[in-house]
């Protein structure tokens, strides 16, 4: 019975170390990707059409299948009503919009959701040179919409809202707009 007991014991022992050096390891690599992260650009902008403007161009369809535009509103309008995110009204000196002012521009009848057709990401970009990975972190989005021309066919983009995704976060001067 007393060697039970003491396998036992030593086995939770090995078990608990076992977990603590794992631990200590999982710390270390993260540890490891803040010492030698170079930011390699503060911010990066830049335009991603998500709605095909011509459905016969087969390449541009297989390349953007996979969007959900409608998903994408959802959720960032739903951040936006619920106070996770900061919208700013981009031709106006990046103004902070209220929650009015963002329904107000939700109800107009040339940003309705459905129109949302380009998105403009606003990116920091590092790069760990010890493991060899780049990666990018979104800060903000400005989302655009199409706009016609008298006949009905697509003329180009009109920037939208902007959407920074750290609360209480401002956009940075010198983002291009978003017009084709």
């Amino acid at each position: 019975m007393g060697n039970k007991v003491l396998w036992s014991l030593l086995f939770g022992v090995l078990i608990m170390s076992s977990k603590v050096v794992l631990a200590q390891q999982k710390a270390d690599s993260t540890k490891d990707i803040k010492v030698n992260s170079v930011v390699i650009s503060r911010q990066v902008v830049y335009d991603v059409v998500i709605k095909n403007p011509d459905k016969s161009d087969e390449w541009a369809e297989q390349c953007l299948k996979d969007i959900n535009r409608n998903r994408l509103a959802q959720i960032v309008f739903g951040a936006i009503y619920a106070g996770k995110a900061n919208a700013y009204k981009y031709d106006e000196a990046d103004r902070l919009m209220t929650i009015q002012e963002v329904r107000n521009f939700e109800n107009a009848p040339n940003h309705k959701r459905e129109q949302i057709a380009k998105v403009q990401f606003i990116e920091e970009w590092q790069f760990d040179e010890y493991n060899f990975t780049f990666s990018k972190k979104v800060n903000g989005i400005m989302l655009a919409y199409e706009f016609y021309d008298e006949d009905g066919s697509i003329r180009g983009y009109k920037a939208g809202i902007k959407v920074m995704f750290k609360k209480n976060s401002k956009p940075q001067n010198g983002t291009a707009q978003v017009v084709k």
